[in-house]
C-alpha cells in the first residue's frame, strides 16, 4: 500500500514485507546492495540492520521515493531476493530484457557489433561485466524480446565448437605457432592450434569455440601475410578503477594512437591487458607508445623500466626465472625494445623496481 507524504509532491512511501530468512540477502556486506539499489532508482530504503525477533516472520522495508519509482523499486527488490543483481533487476523491472552470465567472448562479440546490432533490431544495449541490457527504441517490451532471442541465437553460435583452417607458407607456420599471442590464446581461451601438412600446402588449423576461433583465424591470417600482434598486460581490476572521464581521455589518446601508427589497440578488461595489431614495423613502435600511455594514467601502477641490450639475459634470469619471482606485478618483457613493462598494486610496483634497479647495479659492476 502506497502512502502519499505531505510536501513531497509525487513522492510516496510504502512498506514492503519480506520474510524475515530472506532479509540478510539485502543488508550482507554492509548493505551493497541496499545501496546499489538506491543509487540505481533514487529512493530511500530503510531496512533494519540488526537481527529480527524469533518467530518474526515478515520484516517491514521502508521505500521512499517518486511514485514510478519506488513501484520499480519494490519489482528490483523482489528480483534481488531471488538472486538477481541489483542493476540487472532494476533494469528488467524498468522493461528491458536481460542477458545474463555472459562469458568474454559473448561479451566482446556484442561490444564489437553493437552499433550494428542495434540498428538492425532497433534496440538499445547497455553492456556490463556479465551482463547485458536489451531495450526496444519504440518502447514495446515484445520486440525487445524478440531482439533478446535473436542476440542468444548469435551467442549460441559463437559458443558452438568449430575448427578453421589458414593456409600459411611452410616457412612460417613455426614461427607462428609459437607466436607469443597465439600462446596466450592457447592458454587463456582453450584454443588449439596445430599444424597441418601435405604435398599441396601447409595450414595452421584452429580448433575452440566459435566467438574465439573467429578472431584467431583472423590473427593467424595476420601474422600469415606479414602482421603482427601483441599484449601489454596490466595489474588486475586496474582497468576497472579508471573513472568515467578519464576512461574517455584515454580512449581519445589511444585513437591518436591508432591513427599514428595504422594499427588496432582493444582493451580487454576480462583479460587485464591491451591488444594491439597492425603491420610489423608498426607494431614495437606503437607498443612502446602504448606503455608510456599507460604509465601516464596509472602512474603509480604502471612501471617501464629500460635495459641496456646486453643485461637483458642477467636481468630476466634463465627462463625469465628472476622476473617470475617479483611479487604482486605483471611483468612484461620486451627484447626488441629493452625494457621491462611492471603492473600492480602501487608498493608491489615500487618493490619490484628497486630490486631491478639492484640487479642492474650489480651487472654494470660487472660490465
Amino acid at each position: 500500500q502506497m502512502t502519499h507524504v505531505p510536501g513531497n509532491e509525487g513522492c510516496e512511501e510504502k512498506i514492503m514485507q519480506v520474510d524475515s530468512r530472506d532479509i540478510k540477502r539485502l543488508t550482507a556486506n554492509s548493505e551493497a546492495k541496499l545501496d546499489e539499489l538506491r543509487k540505481i532508482s533514487g529512493c530511500e530504503i530503510d531496512a533494519p540492520k540488526k537481527e529480527t525477533k524469533a518467530g518474526q516472520p515478515l520484516i517491514d522495508v521502508r521505500l521512499f521515493g517518486h511514485k514510478s519509482k519506488v513501484l520499480l523499486l519494490q519489482q528490483a527488490i523482489e528480483g534481488v531476493l531471488m538472486g538477481e543483481t541489483p542493476q540487472d533487476a532494476f533494469a528488467r523491472a524498468d522493461g528491458a530484457q536481460v542477458l545474463k552470465n555472459l562469458d568474454p567472448a559473448s561479451l566482446r562479440y556484442l561490444e564489437e557489433q553493437k552499433t550494428s546490432l542495434e540498428a538492425k533490431h532497433d534496440i538499445q544495449l547497455q553492456i556490463f561485466d556479465r551482463s547485458t541490457h536489451v531495450r526496444s527504441n519504440s518502447g514495446d517490451s515484445e520486440a525487445a524480446g524478440r531482439a533478446r532471442e535473436a542476440l542468444l541465437d548469435a551467442i549460441a553460435e559463437l559458443t558452438e565448437v568449430v575448427t578453421e583452417r589458414v593456409v600459411v607458407a611452410q616457412s612460417v607456420a613455426s614461427e607462428i605457432i609459437n607466436h607469443r599471442v597465439i600462446r596466450e590464446l592457447r592458454n587463456r581461451c582453450a584454443v588449439a592450434f596445430s599444424v597441418s601438412r601435405n604435398d599441396k600446402q601447409t595450414a595452421i588449423q584452429v580448433r575452440g569455440l566459435a566467438g574465439v576461433v573467429r578472431d584467431a583465424k583472423a590473427l593467424v591470417t595476420l601474422l600469415a601475410t606479414g602482421g603482427d600482434a601483441d599484449f601489454v598486460f596490466l595489474g588486475a581490476g586496474l582497468l576497472d578503477q579508471i573513472d568515467s572521464e578519464a576512461t574517455a581521455t584515454l580512449e581519445a589518446d589511444l585513437g591518436q594512437l591508432r591513427h599514428n601508427f595504422n594499427v588496432t589497440v582493444n582493451i580487454q578488461k576480462e583479460f587485464n591487458r591491451v591488444y594491439l595489431s597492425g603491420l610489423a614495423e608498426s607494431v614495437p613502435p606503437a607498443k612502446h607508445e602504448l606503455m608510456q600511455i599507460l604509465c601516464f594514467y596509472f602512474a603509480k601502477e604502471c612501471l617501464l623500466f629500460p635495459l641496456p641490450p646486453d643485461s637483458i639475459d642477467f636481468i630476466a634470469g634463465r627462463g625469465d626465472s628472476e622476473l617470475k619471482r617479483l611479487s604482486g606485478v605483471v611483468t612484461g618483457l620486451d627484447r626488441c625494445l629493452s625494457l621491462i613493462f611492471l603492473s600492480g598494486k602501487d608498493r608491489c610496483v615500487q618493490d619490484a623496481h628497486a630490486h631491478l634497479r639492484k640487479k642492474l647495479q650489480k651487472w654494470e659492476k660487472q660490465h
